[in-house]
């Protein structure tokens, strides 16, 4: 099996050791995958063979020079070094690399056979190609990625067509001949092999190794996420750099444009992110990227959790409320449970009393207790009556007082002596005095009887004089009281009337300065009412111009200067309604702009032109008019072709120009000829004219001439 001509791909039925060759999988920048049968497992299985194929010429017959020899044989051991590391990896999303063995002065790598389509096909149906699904999609290939990086390999070769979706919808990441252990040396000299689109620029020198790391797989990743949203591949990195080193601007239109509407900014931000040109710029690694990726806009619910110093906290509070007999949370209907764990946490804290306490008799006591508080509310109510009733009898109580003292000083003065008083005062002692004076009548005979019985008469004369003062006293005293009650009404209703007045003239003054105050607020806010009117009308008609040049320099191509007035009028209304219409229809002309002029783009212009020089020929005025913008030229030809019979048209110096995506060419009238069969020259100021047609928003214009 060995040959001296290591380009030659091998056929049907030929053997690699056990492996027989079934047919050609793909060819890649590393050589051929073969799709061979396991003859000793029986299954089946994909080969890679080892072959750097060299631009230009029949890959399967052109011979090497002794230098791509010297390189190709360094490159078959680097083959199999890395081989042999990348069988370590056993990943559900990533190919499995099985064996490796050197044969035919080369190195074949042995992989497991995965069914299904590549991601191209796949992303052909519209469900697939959706952010949900794109997600599901990529978040298994970059567990697998970020396995490959944890041992300190890179891909170097991720695209649509390395990524596989098997039958079952699930993802793997195939080629791994171009992987490369980011940590090698950059003495190491290895081929540079790129796939345009997916490759940044440190993967397009061959000795820049030492520049590539997770960040290159990243970016290839983000290609692939920006061709399944945008359909377009990636613009080359090597035409961004030139782009961009000479101070133009990046070719490469951002996803976040391109998929505006259709995907959620992160996504799309995300995807920016790993398409960045610069490596400083990029995420460094998966870990970085992928939450970016990933994030949504969810926002967390929140769950307060108790703290066991609240828990304590609520345990003094309710003890508290008990013991104050008042009401608390505890009088509502608590469930058998939440009771239960309260009585276990009072038994852990305060013992068998608090047991007691928070047990049932506690339950039964509640509306006991309630009627205690109501009963203290109306016992507190009832004081603070008596204590307002004192406040305004104390000074009646103290002038009465004063009074009373003063009549007990008169009555002193203008009274009897003291035996007088004890005898008028004293009944008892009045009738042992009478008793005495009755025996000693009748020892003295009938003699003495006159005489006592004048003297009986002089003490109930002097009983009768000493009760007149005592009751003149008494009535002095009753009116002095009330005409000290009447001043203190008298008192207390003028020191309340003042008052009043003071109220209400508090409450005028209130009121005046609350009049006051809201009209001073009525014409405050008329004002500001009237200033917002103003700038509102001001900023619509700034919007409604904005929005007028911004349509007019649309149709008139001027991009950039449309894009400058669609910036203005966002900066006055984001919302407005036109305003989205013509921020779409400039993302269109920026798309087509930067879009050159296809081969089916010219070929419908020529069609176009061709048709025009037909009707021209044929007398049809109605075509000529539908495939022409109104001109002089069009009432010119009208003239010419109604005296005319014929006319004959040549279209010639067809070009193209990409700057204003336009196509021009030109129009010669070479014979006119009249019904009677003379013919005529056009003099040179008619005889050519330009025709040109432009693409402006991916459709050509009608033709102008």
């Amino acid at each position: 099996m060995e040959t001296n001509a290591p380009y030659r791909s091998l056929r049907h039925g030929e053997m690699l050791n056990w492996y027989r060759v079934e047919r050609i999988l793909g060819r890649g920048g590393f050589g051929v995958i073969y799709l061979a049968t396991d003859t000793n497992l029986d299954v089946l299985v994909a080969i890679k063979e080892y072959r750097v194929l060299l631009p230009g010429g029949d890959s399967e017959t052109q011979g090497s020079t002794s230098q791509s020899e010297h390189a190709a044989r360094d490159g078959v051991q680097s083959f199999i070094r890395e081989a042999r590391n990348l069988v370590r990896f056993k990943h559900p999303n990533i190919v499995r690399v099985m064996s490796v063995f050197e044969l035919n002065d080369t190195a074949y790598m042995v992989m497991e056979f995965e069914e299904g389509s590549d991601l191209r096909e796949h992303l052909q149906k519209p469900e697939n190609a959706t952010e949900k699904a794109l997600k599901a999609l990529i978040r298994p290939i970059s567990k697998g990625l970020a396995e490959i990086h944890r041992h300190g390999f890179v891909h170097r070769d991720i695209k649509p067509a390395n990524i596989l979706v098997r039958n079952d919808g699930s993802p793997v990441l195939l080629d791994f001949g171009s992987a490369r252990n980011s940590a090698q040396a950059a003495s190491d000299v290895h081929t540079a092999l790129v796939s345009a689109g997916y490759s940044p620029l440190e993967q397009y020198s061959g000795d820049g190794d030492q520049q590539q790391g997770p960040w290159t797989d990243i970016y290839a990743l983000g290609a692939v996420l920006y061709f399944a949203v945008t359909g377009c591949e990636p613009v080359d990195s090597v035409k961004r750099g030139s782009a961009l080193l000479n101070g133009g601007k990046d070719p490469l239109l951002p996803a976040g444009l391109l998929g505006q509407g259709r995907y959620s900014k992160e996504f799309l931000s995300a995807i920016d992110w790993a398409l960045a040109f610069r490596i400083a710029d990029r995420p460094q690694t998966l870990a970085d990227w992928v939450p970016a990726l990933f994030r949504d806009r969810i926002s967390a619910r929140i769950t307060r959790k108790v703290t066991p110093d609240e828990t304590d906290l609520a345990d003094k509070v309710t003890a508290s409320d008990d013991s104050l007999g008042g009401i608390s949370m505890l009088d509502e209907a608590v469930p058998p449970e939440i009771r239960a764990v309260r009585d276990r946490r009072g038994n852990a804290g305060r013992g068998s009393g608090a047991r007691a306490f928070h047990g049932r008799d506690s339950e039964d006591r509640r509306p006991t207790q309630r009627l205690a508080a109501r009963t203290q509310t109306r016992g507190r109510s009832q004081r603070s009556k008596r204590f307002r009733t004192l406040y305004w009898l104390a000074p009646l109580v103290i002038a009465s007082g004063l009074a009373m003292s003063w009549l007990v000083l008169v009555i002193n003065d203008v009274g009897p002596d003291k035996q007088g008083a004890s005898t008028r005062t004293d009944p008892a002692a009045s009738d042992r005095q009478v008793s005495v004076d009755s025996g000693e009548a009748r020892s003295s005979g009938s003699g003495d009887a006159a005489t006592a019985g004048t003297d009986a008469g002089e003490r109930a004369s002097a009983g009768v004089d000493s009760a007149a003062p005592t009751q003149a006293g008494l009535t002095e005293t009753g009116s002095t009281d009330d005409q000290l009650e009447l001043a203190t009404e008298a008192a207390r209703e003028k020191a309340e009337a003042a008052r009043l007045q003071k109220q209400e003239a508090a409450a005028e003054e209130a009121r005046r300065l609350a009049e006051t105050e809201a009209a001073a607020e009525k014409a405050r806010l008329e004002a500001l009412e009237t200033d917002r009117r103003a700038r509102l009308r001001a900023r619509r008609q700034q919007l409604a111009q904005a929005l007028s040049t911004a349509e007019l320099r649309l149709d008139e191509g001027l991009l950039d200067e449309a894009e400058a007035a669609l910036d203005e009028a966002a900066s006055l209304d984001r919302n407005d309604a036109e305003l989205k219409s013509l921020r779409s229809r400039w993302r269109v002309a920026l798309i087509d702009a930067r879009t050159p002029v296809s081969d089916s783009d010219f070929d419908q212009v020529i069609e176009r032109f061709d048709r025009l020089r037909r009707a021209i020929e044929d007398n049809d005025v109605a075509v000529v008019e539908s495939l022409t913008e109104p001109s002089g030229q069009n009432a010119l030809f009208r003239q010419l072709m109604s005296q005319f019979s014929k006319l004959d048209i040549s279209i010639d110096q067809i070009r193209v120009t990409n700057a204003d995506k336009s196509i021009n060419a030109r129009l010669r009238i070479v014979r006119m000829i009249r019904e009677n069969g003379d013919r005529a020259t056009p003099s040179p100021a008619y005889r050519d004219r330009t025709i040109s047609s432009r693409r402006i928003e991916g459709r050509w214009s009608l033709i102008n001439w």
